[in-house]
């Protein structure tokens, strides 16, 4: 009896180490497993979180499965991601000014970062449209010229992983209906009140304009301009960094390389324009909302 137990265990551990090896193997070879469903019904998990977004009044407009290839392993021990299948629901609602708008949710990624990249799309593309065109549309622009918006990330004031911890704990918290962001009240003049974002203005120029000094003075003019009026847009709320430039190795007339604009809830600081410093000094001035 003894005996043939052993020989049980024996073959039972043949077995598992030979599926282990077997997976192994598939992704060394490349070989991958038939596709994934991913299925979890976003909008009946989140609903009550959905709910708090939208203040009650949201529509799926749409729902539809997708499809994804995946990626081959590699030899350099990459692992590859299976084919798979997922869900996408298209939501109308409207915003804080009664536009209509989109949103896009997946039940791949966390709602959590679907609500962060919403939000600074929405942000960078209307500054982008409604001002910065406007205000650069006769400069010659380079191509790296651009508007981004971002949530702040970190403050140097704390300890590393104290700081992504606070960072984390407010992401967890937009999945939540008591903590996420209501898109329904929110609007590109009040987003600097109610989250955690800064926007990022790029000009940059191609070339070397002739009577450079004369060109950049008044280039400057127009970007406090535009900045004037951004911030008045924003009840004097504004937080951003406006920088102006060449997209290649030329220097401006006062010998900078760059010229920046900072502005902290509408209040504009004077530094010696340093990223993290910046980063940390609006990461600081949201600790209210982290």
């Amino acid at each position: 009896m003894k005996k043939f137990c052993l020989t049980i265990l024996t073959i039972i551990m043949l077995f598992s180490f030979s599926s282990c090896n077997m997976f192994n193997l598939g992704f060394i070879t490349g070989k991958r497993r038939g596709p994934t469903a991913y299925n979890t019904d976003y909008t009946k998990k989140y609903e009550s979180t959905l709910n708090a977004m939208f203040d009650n009044n949201w529509t799926v407009k749409s729902a539809e499965e997708k499809y994804d290839e995946g990626e081959e392993a590699c030899a350099c021990g990459y692992p590859g991601i299976n084919p798979h299948t997922y869900l996408v629901w298209t939501i109308e609602y409207r915003d804080g000014d009664g536009e209509p708008k989109t949103f896009v949710l997946n039940n791949l990624m966390p709602i959590s970062d679907q609500i962060e990249s919403h939000v600074k799309s929405y942000i960078s593309d209307y500054y982008k449209e409604n001002f910065y065109d406007l205000y650069t549309k006769d400069f010659p622009l380079a191509s790296s010229s651009e508007v981004f918006c971002s949530f702040a990330l970190f403050s140097s004031n704390e300890d590393k992983s104290k700081a992504n911890n606070t960072r984390e704990i407010y992401s967890n918290k937009l999945e939540t209906p008591e903590g996420t962001l209501c898109l329904s009240k929110l609007t590109p003049a009040n987003v600097f009140e109610m989250c955690p974002v800064y926007l990022s203005v790029y000009v940059y120029f191609s070339g070397h304009p002739d009577e450079k000094q004369n060109f950049e003075e008044n280039a400057m003019k127009q970007i406090e301009a535009m900045t004037e009026s951004m911030n008045k847009f924003t009840s004097n709320k504004l937080t951003a960094s406006i920088g102006m430039g060449y997209d290649k190795d030329i220097r401006l007339y006062t010998g900078n390389i760059y010229h920046f604009w900072a502005f902290i809830q509408g209040k504009q600081v004077f530094l010696d324009f340093d990223e993290l410093v910046f980063e940390t000094m609006v990461f600081d001035s949201y600790k209210s909302m982290y």
